[in-house]
Formats: C-alpha cells, sequence, structure tokens
C-alpha cells in the first residue's frame, strides 16, 4: 500500500465532504426497494429510477414473490423510462427468484457473509461487480465498496495510479478508507456526485474543490 495514495484518498474524501456536504444514500423505505434501485439507475439517472420505482410502490408490486412471479413483458411496461429496461425487468426477475431459490427471503440472504453474498449476486445474470456491491453496502448494510466510472476518474486525474481492473481498485480503496459502513456509503456517493457536477469527460476545473491537488487539472 502507496501510504501517500492513502492519505491522498483520505483528504479528497474529506474535501468532497466538506464541499457537497452529505449525500444520504441510498434512500429507499424497503431493503428491496434499494435493491430494486440499484438494478434501475445502472445507465440511467438517478431521477428516472425513482420515478419508476414509486409506479411500482403505487401498483403494489415491490414485493419480492410478486416480482420474482412477474412475466418479463408485464414488468417491461411498469420500467418504461429507465434505460434498458427490457434486459433490467429480466435482471429484477432473475435476481427475486434466485433469492427465493437459494435463501427464501431478503433477510435470509442479507444476514450471510459478505463473500458468499456477494459470489451469489455475482452469479445472477445482469449482475455486475458495482451493483452487487452497491446492494451489499446500501440494501445489506455490509462493508463492500463499489467503484463507479467517476471514482476511477475522479482518482486517475488526481494521479492515483491506475489498478488495472474493478477488483484491484475496490481492494485499494476498501485498504485506503476507514471500514465504516457510513464512509463507505458516503465515499461511494461523493465520487459519483463530483464526476457528474464537476469532473465530467470534460471536467470544470476551475470550480474543483480538490483542483490544488490534482494532477490533471494543475496540467
Amino acid at each position: 500500500m502507496d501510504e501517500n495514495e492513502k492519505s491522498k484518498i483520505l483528504t479528497v474524501f474529506k474535501a468532497l465532504l466538506t464541499h457537497y456536504g452529505r449525500q444520504g444514500w441510498w434512500p429507499g423505505e424497503s431493503s428491496l426497494e434499494i435493491v430494486v434501485g440499484a438494478i434501475l439507475v445502472q445507465r440511467t439517472r438517478w431521477e428516472a429510477s425513482a420515478r419508476v420505482i414509486v409506479r411500482l410502490k403505487n401498483n403494489g408490486l415491490l414485493d419480492l414473490r410478486i416480482l420474482a412471479n412477474m412475466q418479463p413483458l408485464i414488468l417491461e411496461k411498469y420500467l418504461k423510462g429507465v434505460n434498458y429496461y427490457r434486459q433490467k425487468a429480466q435482471r429484477i426477475i432473475n435476481l427475486c427468484r434466485g433469492i427465493l431459490s437459494k435463501y427464501g427471503s431478503l433477510e435470509k440472504a442479507f444476514s450471510c457473509p459478505v463473500t458468499e453474498l456477494r459470489s451469489f449476486l455475482l452469479s445472477v445474470n445482469g449482475i455486475g461487480p458495482e451493483t452487487a456491491d452497491s446492494i451489499i453496502l446500501y440494501a445489506a448494510n455490509k462493508l463492500s465498496l463499489p467503484v463507479s466510472e467517476y471514482t476511477v476518474r475522479v482518482l486517475t486525474r488526481i494521479g492515483i495510479k491506475n489498478k488495472g481492473g474493478y477488483d484491484r481498485w475496490r481492494e485499494f480503496l476498501m485498504e485506503s478508507l476507514p471500514r465504516n459502513i457510513d464512509v463507505y456509503k458516503e465515499f461511494h456517493a461523493l465520487m459519483v456526485t463530483h464526476g457528474r457536477k464537476i469532473c465530467k469527460r470534460s471536467p470544470l476545473c476551475d470550480l474543483c474543490p480538490i483542483s490544488s491537488i490534482c494532477e490533471s487539472g494543475k496540467s
């Protein structure tokens, strides 16, 4: 572990927390709502995902067994408004069926150790590492850190050497940050917020709260 890089991660986290404040992710009245939201938000703005969740709730569909037994064509109608809604309908159904088949309930699934739960989630067609780690962190409230494309973009620009893949980035960040659920939740949320608002593909460096330690910004 490069101590300079570790120190830089903590500096960035504190600076973004001061600039943006607590993000309070993930909004949801139930664990299942957060699970479904984690799938809906893939390549989609949160605002669109939130509207779909409200639609599902208003129609009494946010239930593990109901979703598991829905036909994809039916569920698709409720998911319109998010990108790739057809694929996401099948992913939600696959995950709900898998949970019922293997564990019987969401509560039992979330009582498993992180390694087992993560392995199960990754075995479900359409559930990638970032979605799996988001579900574990925000819905199961267990220590697993999602790594978004925004996170990699921001950290690469400030001079953290590329780790060469999702799992290596995740391992590096989990070793660099305090092992605390709230810290993990806020770090991930702040990276996404900063990547969307300022550290875009064409960055707004003049507005950046971490420009003084950013190698890309200085150049």
